[in-house]
């Protein structure tokens, strides 16, 4: 694992793992409609993540001072989709 290995150097390792509308995602609606519906399912936040607003400031938040001590670490942000029960 990159953050077991890369942690002694100072390096954090995260993943960030996103739902966002992107024009990849509304193309993949326009061009497969029956298959988007049956895949793409609404998260419970009623929206799709924004790629700037939802995601890329997260991305910022966890480059910064603030995450110094975080590595090795899973970030999902799908708007409760992936909720558990």
């Amino acid at each position: 694992m990159a953050a077991t290995e890369w942690g002694k150097d100072g390096i954090n390792v995260n993943v960030i793992c996103p739902l966002a509308w992107t024009s990849q995602l509304e193309s993949f609606a326009e061009a497969y409609p029956e298959a988007f519906k049956a895949n793409a399912h609404m998260p419970p936040m009623g929206h799709y993540g924004d790629v700037v607003k939802d995601i890329g400031r997260v991305c910022l938040q966890i480059a910064g001072q603030d995450f110094t001590y975080m590595t090795g670490e899973t970030i999902t942000l799908e708007g409760g989709l992936g909720l558990r029960p």
